[in-house]
């Protein structure tokens, strides 16, 4: 559910700051860890915002991308490659749970010496590894 989810967590459109509702099915607020007003090191207004999956004690800090130069990799933070990885108990669970949410897989599962593994995109085009026991 977390990459689908990080679509609802997101609280700017790609070009305002502007914030977006919270209303996809299973992506619950009490998963919003942290929602602050922040400042750039210059002084420009900015949010801190900490997601994580429910029972988690590890969250991730969700960023805008300030300025031109940071918005032009956006989705290509990596080069085209995995650049990060969500390693989950039940993998065959929560690959359902994701693709039946609309999680689009780039890659199907397979598996491979330390398990199953699929690749998907987040909402910014980066990719992710679901990894699980096999």
């Amino acid at each position: 559910m977390l990459a689908r989810c990080m679509s609802a967590w997101w609280p700017w459109s790609s070009t305002s700051t502007t914030r977006r509702s919270s209303s996809l099915p299973g992506c619950s607020v009490s998963d919003l860890v942290e929602d602050s007003p922040a400042e750039t090191n210059d002084g420009r207004q900015k949010r801190w915002v900490v997601v994580r999956p429910p029972g988690a004690e590890t969250g991730l800090l969700l960023a805008r991308a300030d300025g031109a130069g940071q918005a032009a990799v956006v989705g290509r933070q990596a080069a085209g490659r995995v650049g990060f990885f969500l390693r989950v108990d039940d993998f065959e669970a929560t690959y359902q749970r994701l693709a039946g949410a609309g999680v689009e897989f780039a890659r199907p599962p397979r598996t491979e010496p330390y398990g199953r593994v699929a690749v998907f995109t987040d909402i910014a085009g980066n990719l992710w590894d679901l990894i699980g026991p096999a």
